[in-house]
């Protein structure tokens, strides 16, 4: 499996290029470093660049981990 991880010390959008994970789908969640908790799981196919938008406010980190 493959995992790519990016903090965001602010809110906004970020853009990753999801073409270089393995496998035919990856699973995204966001992690909340004030309270340990992820957001619920999103499956999509692991293709070109996607635009993730972070939750509310404060820092974030987005979790994308490839289905091999």
């Amino acid at each position: 499996k493959s995992v790519l991880v990016a903090y965001l010390p602010e809110p906004g959008p970020v853009s990753v290029n999801l073409a270089g994970l393995k496998g035919p789908q990856v699973t995204v969640r966001w992690y909340n470093p004030r309270t340990g908790a992820f957001t619920n799981a999103e499956k999509m196919a692991a293709q070109g660049v996607k635009r993730f938008a972070s939750p509310l406010r404060d820092d974030w980190v987005l979790v994308v981990q490839s289905s091999q």
